[in-house]
């Protein structure tokens, strides 16, 4: 399963780029003008950045390991491991 997973992923983020470049009009064998790269920079830079921070948000929002849950999380533990 794990292959596939990481084939998948592969093939996904191959798609991804081949439509973020097609949206910003890259076309191989030209010099790009400067609403390319400047569409290339956002797709490089500012959407992994947005993505990156998104996702530490989500995780900051999820995370419930404080020490009052983690304090009953190793007394359940320790209670079944008796």
């Amino acid at each position: 399963m794990q292959t596939f997973i990481v084939k998948f992923a592969g093939a996904f983020s191959g798609f991804v780029s081949g439509v973020g470049l097609t949206m910003i009009g890259w076309k191989a064998g030209v010099t790009p003008g400067a609403a390319t790269v400047l569409g290339m920079r956002v797709i490089m830079i500012a959407i992994p950045a947005l993505l990156s921070m998104l996702c530490c948000v989500m995780y900051k929002a999820g995370y419930r390991l404080t020490g009052e849950f983690y304090d009953k999380m190793v007394k359940e533990l320790r209670s079944r491991k008796e």
